[in-house]
């Protein structure tokens, strides 16, 4: 595998090849950072939005709405695509206890 970082040290690609060293133009997963800026204030950009697929399919990690998960950054869901937003299907849902260590999910 080979990898690329944006300008913050966050893996943006990651390449993969099973049969010899890994690089651009192989089949790749991208890691997409949020880029939102609410109130004019960048804050959400170390966490990761969503993911893409080498089939080219986006998958999107939400951290919550102004709970604890929010404030954190910690990812409360993996959820679907709806036309380039979370849709309501959800993957895979998160609880964190009190030390922050991932609790029971579904």
């Amino acid at each position: 595998m080979a990898y690329t970082y944006n300008g913050l040290g966050m893996l943006t690609t990651e390449y993969q090849d099973h049969a010899a060293a890994a690089g651009p133009g192989d089949p790749s997963v991208q890691y997409d950072p949020d880029d939102t800026a609410p109130g004019g204030e960048y804050t959400d950009g170390m966490r990761l939005k969503r993911l893409r697929y080498p089939n080219g399919r986006y998958v999107h990690c939400t951290c919550g709405d102004g709970d604890a998960n929010d404030v954190l950054s910690r990812v409360a869901a993996i959820r679907n695509d709806n036309a380039g937003s979370p849709g309501a299907t959800v993957f895979a849902a998160y609880t964190y206890d009190g030390a922050g260590r991932v609790g029971s999910g579904r």
